[in-house]
């Protein structure tokens, strides 16, 4: 039986929860049943996790620290991850958000999803350039933000069963598919990646390309947390949510999907391409008229909160202000 995990959830930080444990007082316990050790993914070394990147200037929103997972994923790694999580943020007395880099061939699913759950409660940002195969995508999907490659599936087994009979076999496997289809679930992730998985037999391994990754959610924003920032982003120009789902979609016609770009090239000129379209298209408005903007506001909101809604109505008063312009204009006198 896998130990439970012990998370301290506080609560006061935008519409996500965010961890915040320096003194483990008054903590949440989450108890995750044991699914009898499934397996996935070749036994390796087991994952060490490392802290890479410290927090640097801890936020009320949460401070960004840049983590490593590396190896096999092993009962007792979401410890190692919290571990490393609780140390950082009893340094800086605050709260953190993961960066998590992961390279791993897979390993316990239990303890897979233990860690996906805490990362998505963290809000974290999961990354990898490969491999993340088997069990790691459990992992990936946690995080609100993810960015892979090298991902590959096949159906999730048990490395040792204790089953008796095929009765006793069924069972437990249909429990371990129960298990990890509410957690695909409760981590917002379509259907279509588990009917993949299961069709990949457990000694052969799918290689997902980053269109498909991206297809069935695996890479990408969590629907949730686009549903969030999207509105959070919205504000900052005025905009409802759909008026600037609309305007993204006109940059990215004009700059091309990041998942087309072939080469490093394309890539850097997309890039170059989405900074000098962004603020004009978002702000609508000139280039000349969004400098004049970018300009007033450092001198004239700049003392107050980053990120707050008092800096945000402060630009959106700039903006009017300089939208308005054209059209009160002295008129020309006539005889």
């Amino acid at each position: 039986m896998l130990k439970p995990i012990v998370l301290c959830i506080f609560k006061g930080f935008d519409a996500a929860m965010r961890l915040f444990c320096p003194a483990l007082s008054g903590a949440l316990l989450l108890v995750f049943t044991s699914l009898g050790a499934a397996l996935a993914g070749p036994m390796d070394e087991p994952a060490r996790v490392r802290l890479t990147k410290p927090c640097e200037k801890p936020s009320p929103g949460g401070c960004i620290i840049h983590i490593s997972m590396e190896g096999t994923i092993t009962s007792d790694t979401p410890q190692k991850l919290l571990a490393v999580l609780n140390e950082e943020m009893r340094r800086i007395s605050a709260p953190v958000v993961p960066y998590l880099n992961i390279a791993s061939p897979g390993g316990d699913v239990n303890a897979a999803m233990q860690i996906g759950d805490l990362l998505r409660k963290t809000t974290a940002t999961v990354v990898s350039s490969g491999p993340c195969q088997s069990a790691c995508v459990f992992v990936a999907v946690g995080g609100v933000e993810r960015n892979l490659s090298g991902v590959g599936i096949h159906r999730p087994f048990f490395a040792q069963t204790q089953a008796k009979n095929f009765f006793d076999a069924d069972q437990r496997y249909k429990k371990m598919m129960n298990s990890v289809r509410l957690y695909l679930q409760e981590m917002n992730i379509s259907d279509d990646l588990l009917r993949m998985m299961v069709a990949v037999p457990p000694g052969e391994m799918q290689v997902l390309s980053p269109v498909e990754a991206k297809r069935i959610g695996i890479n990408g924003f969590d629907p949730a947390w686009d549903e969030y920032v999207t509105a959070r982003e919205a504000r900052t120009y005025g905009l409802t949510s759909a008026e600037l789902r609309k305007r993204r979609a006109l940059i990215e016609s004009q700059c091309g999907r990041e998942e087309l770009m072939r080469s490093l090239a394309e890539l850097q000129k997309r890039e170059e391409c989405r900074r000098n379209l962004r603020e004009r298209i978002l702000w609508g408005m000139s280039e000349e008229k969004v400098t004049r903007l970018t300009a007033m506001s450092e001198q004239i909101c700049r003392d107050k909160p980053l990120d707050s809604d008092e800096t945000r109505n402060c630009r959106l008063t700039l903006a009017e202000r300089i939208r308005g312009e054209d059209e009160v204009r002295p008129q020309s006198s006539s005889r």
